[in-house]
């Protein structure tokens, strides 16, 4: 006659039955979860801090460029600005008539007063030089 009943001593992996064979399967586990928690904090950590830092030295690379350019654009406008003050200075210094009147300050000493000639009669309002006379503290 065949025996169909099962064997009491069979192995079967429950805790009740025998602690000692599930106990390994759950530290397995756990140590599984813990590993799988370290992992994901890390990628938590690692990788928003790469992107940050990555990001910084774009931004810190675009503000020096935008500082080099105005930089650039102040001194173009420095440069064309002192330009113009030559070319006003030039026209200016090299005019003829300025420098005849500078020609004449320097022979009169630097007195205005006697550049402005005076009538016979020693009135200097009544020859041509009275308006000039006016405008001398000016």
């Amino acid at each position: 006659m065949p025996n169909n009943t099962l064997p009491v001593e069979a192995e079967f992996p429950t805790s009740a039955a025998h602690p000692e064979v599930a106990r390994p399967s759950r530290v397995r586990a756990l140590t599984w979860g813990g590993v799988v928690i370290a992992v994901v904090v890390a990628a938590a950590i690692l990788i928003p801090s790469l992107t940050i830092g990555a990001k910084r030295g774009e931004l810190l690379e675009s503000v020096e460029n935008r500082l080099r350019i105005l930089a650039s654009g102040r001194a173009e406008v420095l440069s064309t600005w002192l330009e113009g003050m030559l070319r006003q200075t030039h026209r200016v210094s090299e005019s003829e008539l300025f420098r005849l009147f500078a020609t004449e300050v320097d022979l009169a000493g630097g007195d205005l007063a006697a550049t402005i000639p005076q009538s016979d009669d020693g009135d200097t309002f009544a020859t041509l030089a009275g308006p000039l006379v006016e405008q001398l503290p000016l």
